[in-house]
């Protein structure tokens, strides 16, 4: 294996396991073994998700006048409208996280973590792999060691000052100065959490992003074995050639890339599953607070955010589909490639077939045959390939395909929650 590759694999196994993203080593993951002090951790994670979830729902609904904004130490309430904005922003950002981490767990018990245990594996199976793949395989692992300062800077800091600037307002406005004191735990815990939310969050699309990359290199290498068979095959049927010219290494290859894939789409189908269900709630939220009667600075403020988010998640989906799309069409080029090899044997078994009377199986029966297997390989490929478990994260909760029709109601539902939010505010 490549030195330099496996020294960018070790930096991303020990980020992932240091910032407790998974509980163990990739290697104890794989062996089955178990660290229940840094599963315990992690449990304590999901259960401050839980309460900040639990904090944001009362925040966001219960009645300006209940009591029990102090007694949660609601520090939104003294921004009014936009303080309720926030806290659903929270409350739906958290749930996401509250299930991205469940699904961490989940998989890493069940040790079937495949896009992030198999790395080494991934790249093995990378046969004298170009630089250009190198570098290509290599890209978004070369970023995780600096996730955490991203998180930082892009995440917790900003988010943790516009918190306490809440607590200080609410405190003087509301409730007076001890509040502001009593908040001063809750804010902390919240801005560390909230810290390792933003890498989990950014490890996610790191994760769907490196699996998506790796599969476009490996069906680059069919692509290109395809086209230099077609090639192949026009070249020898204009010369008048009778070498018998074969695919099945090409159909191996690419029924290894699918059986992969559908080992990572355990996990990624998900995550972008997750991600297009909070992006939903998400969207509501904001559509609701810059459509509402607001300065028009914290409308900036709130599309800047939306296009931010909205432009990482809407990556990870493209490429999704992007892979799917390749992959159908990739099935098209086999077919036509195994039309031209069929081709190609009817002319050679007509050459060395001759008139005669003996009885046995035509040269035309077995041509048919022949006709018969192509066909039926290439309708299993394409039945593989349409299958909803390799439709990378196109799926709904029930498992059916993400169609037209879907993503139309999809849209729909957002702007017509939209509208009975703001139907209520007024």
């Amino acid at each position: 294996m490549n030195p330099e590759v496996d020294q960018v694999i070790s930096r991303v196994e020990q980020s992932l396991q240091k910032y407790f993203v998974i509980s163990l080593s990739v290697q104890e993951i794989k062996d089955g073994q178990r660290n229940f002090k840094r599963i315990c951790i992690l449990t304590l994670f999901q259960f401050i998700r839980l309460l900040v979830i639990l904090h944001s729902s009362i925040a966001a609904f219960v009645d300006d006048k209940s009591p029990w904004h102090f007694y949660v130490l609601n520090y939104y309430l003294g921004f009014g409208i936009f303080g309720r904005f926030f806290a659903g922003m929270y409350l739906f950002a958290f749930v996401l996280f509250f299930s991205h981490g469940l699904i961490f767990s989940f998989f890493e018990w069940k040790a079937k973590l495949v896009p992030l245990t198999d790395l080494r594996e991934m790249f093995s199976r990378l046969k004298n792999p170009s630089q250009e793949e190198v570098k290509q395989f290599t890209f978004f692992l070369r970023i995780v060691p600096y996730m955490p300062w991203i998180a930082l800077f892009m995440a917790s800091l900003p988010l943790g000052s516009l918190n306490v600037v809440a607590a200080v307002v609410t405190g003087f406005r509301f409730h007076g100065m001890m509040f502001v004191l009593y908040c001063s735990p809750l804010l902390a815990i919240f801005t560390v959490i909230l810290y390792f939310n933003g890498l989990v969050w950014v490890f996610v699309h790191i994760i769907i992003a490196q699996s998506t990359m790796y599969f476009k290199i490996r069906l680059n290498r069919v692509e290109n074995k395809l086209n230099e068979f077609s090639d192949q095959s026009k070249r020898i049927h204009k010369n008048g050639s009778r070498r018998p010219i074969s695919i099945d290494d090409v159909v191996l290859d690419l029924q290894e890339t699918l059986d992969e894939l559908e080992q990572h789409n355990l996990l990624i189908k998900h995550f972008l599953r997750n991600e297009l269900y909070g992006t939903a709630c998400c969207f509501v939220t904001i559509f609701v607070f810059v459509l509402e009667d607001n300065p028009w600075y914290l409308r900036v403020i709130m599309l800047v955010t939306l296009i931010m988010s909205g432009s990482i998640i809407a990556v990870s989906f493209i490429n999704a589909a992007q892979l799917y799309v390749r992959i159908l069409n990739m099935a098209k080029a086999l077919h036509s490639c195994q039309c031209l090899s069929i081709q190609n044997q009817r002319l050679e078994l007509r050459a060395r077939s001759a008139p005669s009377t003996s009885q046995g199986i035509r040269p035309s029966m077995v041509s048919d045959l022949l006709v018969l297997k192509s066909k039926f390989q290439v309708l299993r490929m394409i039945q593989r390939v349409s299958s909803p478990h390799l439709r990378i994260g196109y799926t709904v909760g029930n498992g059916e395909s993400f169609s037209d029709d879907t993503a139309a109601a999809y849209v729909s539902n957002i702007f017509g929650n939209t509208l009975m939010f703001l139907n209520a505010i007024h």
